[in-house]
């Protein structure tokens, strides 16, 4: 690998890890207003973009123990954010799904975070928005491709 490719390497990284940090940290600040938790928030995503999704999915979608996500949704279920159902052809699976505070709740945060993103990227203009998502899309199919491989091999 030349120290070109080392160095830019690095500095996209960098920035990745820099852009995220500070996503994280408006995330925070408008669940400050909600009293959820991040780990909540991304469990109330999953689940608001896959309704019907079950516990053991959800785990695996958010890289955590299923104890761990088996607590969080006990939380969300006592405030009435989620419920847990049976699934229909298999009464084994539970299943979960947002109730309407659930989704109101959900929608109003992303909301928020998309405002706020929407307000920087009027800072740039929108030939270069659209060449940022092409890139963004081909290091993300890159790197996708590359986990798949993993998994294959």
């Amino acid at each position: 690998m030349s120290n070109e490719l080392k160095r830019t390497a690095a500095e996209i990284e960098d920035l990745i890890r820099k852009i995220a940090r500070i996503m994280n940290k408006r995330l925070r600040d408008s669940l400050k207003e909600s009293a959820i938790t991040p780990p909540q928030f991304f469990a109330l995503v999953n689940i608001y973009r896959e309704e019907g999704i079950t516990i053991g999915e959800l785990c695996d979608q958010m890289f955590l123990a299923c104890s761990t996500v088996s607590g969080l949704i006990d939380r969300l279920e006592k405030v009435e954010l989620v419920e847990r159902y049976r699934d229909e052809e298999d009464r084994r699976v539970v299943r979960l799904k947002l109730t309407k505070k659930g989704r109101i709740c959900t929608e109003t945060i992303l909301e928020k975070r998309r405002e706020k993103f929407e307000k920087d990227l009027e800072m740039i203009e929108m030939e270069r928005q659209h060449e940022l998502i092409d890139n963004l899309n081909l290091l993300l199919q890159i790197m996708t491709d590359a986990e798949s491989e993993k998994i294959n091999d």
